[in-house]
């Protein structure tokens, strides 16, 4: 696929454009070095991680006694203290999202997502979900290879 890039630090007056030949999707993460990050451990004071669903991600689900709100400050402040930047990231309706967040750092991304609470396969157990106010995942995604 044939795609648009375009480079520089956000909000900078510096930025160009480049075309190449490329995905306009995310390179398939390093599961294990990701995993080791001080960021992949990050977790709502007081949250559960959850039964798994066939769309859990790398940092699975998670449940939490706090409104969606709360839960993305808390990311928000957590982050941008270690260096990340904050940017729009609009919830995948067919993912079953209801707010997203996510933040940029040296070519990664961590992206939250809080989840409706229905009955699908692909979330934990709907029982389980209804013990919580807020159901949430964190996934870091990997850019820095992209071509």
């Amino acid at each position: 696929m044939r795609c648009w890039c375009s480079t520089g630090a956000p909000g900078s007056s510096r930025r160009s454009s480049r075309y190449h030949e490329g995905s306009a999707t995310p390179a398939a993460p390093r599961a294990a070095p990701l995993a080791q990050l001080p960021e992949a451990q990050l977790r709502y004071l007081g949250a559960t991680p959850l039964a798994q669903g066939a769309q859990s991600g790398q940092g699975g689900f998670i449940g939490a006694q706090a409104s969606p709100q709360e839960i993305i400050a808390y990311y928000d402040r957590e982050l941008v203290a270690r260096g990340w930047q904050r940017r729009n990231a609009p919830p995948i309706k067919n993912a079953q999202e209801e707010y997203s967040a996510a933040w940029l750092r040296d070519g990664l991304v961590v992206r939250l997502s809080t989840l409706y609470r229905e009955d699908d396969p692909r979330l934990p157990p709907l029982a389980e979900m209804q013990r919580y106010q807020t159901v949430y995942r964190a996934d870091i995604l990997d850019y820095r290879n992209r071509k």
